[in-house]
């Protein structure tokens, strides 16, 4: 049978659900506008596809305006799918009635076959905690939640590993993962995020998207020490940077001293507490790390999103005394040096006891 109008091969039968680009549909008996640019037919492309769910059938549809450029050539833009990707129906409408495909005005059929590939283009954050917790949020188009999805962490530098997350899908739009703190041991630092679903990478719009891990602090030990100083201090932590130049800065009130510190390991610092000459109590203890551009990098304390900041004590001590020995029948006076004794205070006392003997307490003068 001799059609008078179909419409024949796509130029492409298969696009990305973002859209964008002009499809070339060849065919015959196309009404093209008059030479005035009046309109002489409505074509539309349509591309639809019919889901089943409980409540019945549900139409997935996109809808296009074409437009005839001769008697042989209509084309119209490929719209943005915002369904679940895979293969669709494609029909061309003049003046809302189906025209019939067919080659050489011969066929059928009033569709053919055409297929939306998901995509993604963009996640946030893009930094987050070693430590894990961090929610990243995959922007795109097309995605399935009738299919199962993961983010592939891959690290970038040396020696780097890499890492899967399983994703959850919430939309056609998009696929949420949560990062681990295994995952960030395994990958280092900074990482490429890939996404994939069936073991098949989905392609992505841009340059390559990555993920940065920063450090965290665990832990202080010990939580007090001497006013003298001297006492080591170990600070621990996740994925530190050994490149760094870290110091320790305790501060009390409005005092503050800086102690440099040593990176033992991606998961340890170490210092020694200053001599403290004001006055003592609780304070705290802060990691600084400081970069080759001499950047100070505050990591954040192990799941909380806030830069750590270690409770500590400063107490007072006894440093020197002197004389070393007296006699015993003398009424000798003893100085007693040390660092963050209280002027003010009262109730000092000197224990003086024997091996075997018995003790006396002496109050200070």
């Amino acid at each position: 049978m001799l059609l008078e109008e179909a419409f024949g091969v796509l130029s492409f039968s298969s696009a990305s659900a973002f859209g964008g680009g002009e499809l070339l549909i060849p065919g015959l008996g196309f009404t093209p506008p008059d030479p005035d640019g009046a309109t002489r037919a409505d074509y539309k492309c349509r591309f639809d596809r019919e889901e089943v769910v409980l409540e019945g059938e549900v139409a997935n549809m996109a809808v296009t305006n074409a437009a005839a450029a001769s008697p042989q050539l209509l084309s119209c833009p490929v719209p943005r799918w915002v369904f679940a990707h895979g293969e669709v129906a494609f029909s061309v409408l003049k003046n809302g009635i189906p025209v019939t495909h067919g080659e050489y005005g011969v066929g059928q059929a009033t569709s053919v076959p055409f297929t939306f590939t998901h995509a993604w283009s963009s996640l946030a954050p893009t930094r987050g905690s070693i430590s894990g917790g961090t929610r990243i949020l995959i922007a795109g188009v097309g995605f399935d939640q009738a299919q199962e999805y993961v983010c592939v962490l891959s690290g970038t530098g040396p020696g780097a590993g890499s890492a899967t997350l399983q994703a959850s899908v919430l939309g056609a739009a998009r696929i949420r993962c949560e990062t681990t703190q295994a995952a960030g041991i395994a990958v280092g630092l900074a990482a490429s995020v890939s996404l994939r679903m069936g073991g098949v990478t989905v392609p992505h719009t841009g340059a390559t998207f990555g993920f940065e891990f920063h450090p965290a602090w665990v832990s202080l030990t010990p939580g007090f020490a001497s006013a003298i100083g001297g006492t080591p201090v170990t600070a621990t932590g996740i994925g530190l940077d050994t490149t760094l130049t870290y110091r320790c800065v305790f501060s009390i009130g409005e005092n503050a001293e800086t102690a440099p510190a040593t990176a033992v390991s991606s998961t340890a610092v170490t210092c020694l507490v200053p001599r403290w000459n004001y006055p003592l109590g609780s304070g705290t203890v802060v990691i600084q790390g400081v970069n080759a551009q001499d950047e100070v990098v505050v990591y954040d304390l192990v799941g909380t999103g806030v830069p750590a900041a270690f409770t500590f004590a400063l107490r007072d001590a006894i440093s020197a005394i002197l004389p070393l020995q007296a006699y015993a029948r003398e009424r000798t006076r003893f100085t007693l040096a040390g660092v963050g004794l209280d002027p003010a205070a009262t109730g000092y006392q000197c224990v003086f006891s024997a091996q075997g003997g018995e003790g006396r307490t002496v109050t200070v003068a």
